[in-house]
């Protein structure tokens, strides 16, 4: 868990230059160039995520509309139950 832990950290820390130098990056789930990318989420989210893309880590991050996707489906789920 350390491990994932400092893999995040890194992985902000290169998002972060990379949005310092104007460089747009490209989502893992939907292949779209991004300017921002999500690493947290709640458990339940990033399970979903997993299961619609099993090659995913934590740590390859989202961005906001795919982020925003999976957790409107766990608010659609808590509405039929």
């Amino acid at each position: 868990q350390k491990t994932d832990e400092k893999t995040s950290r890194l992985v902000c820390h290169l998002t972060e230059i990379a949005k310092a130098r104007g460089l747009s990056m490209i989502c893992p789930l939907c292949n779209e160039e991004t300017d921002e990318f999500h690493y947290d989420a709640e458990r339940y989210v990033l399970e979903v995520i997993k299961k619609d893309h099993p090659e995913w880590v934590e740590s390859d991050g989202a961005c906001e509309p795919c982020m925003d996707y999976y957790k409107s489906l766990d608010k659609a789920v808590q509405l039929i139950e």
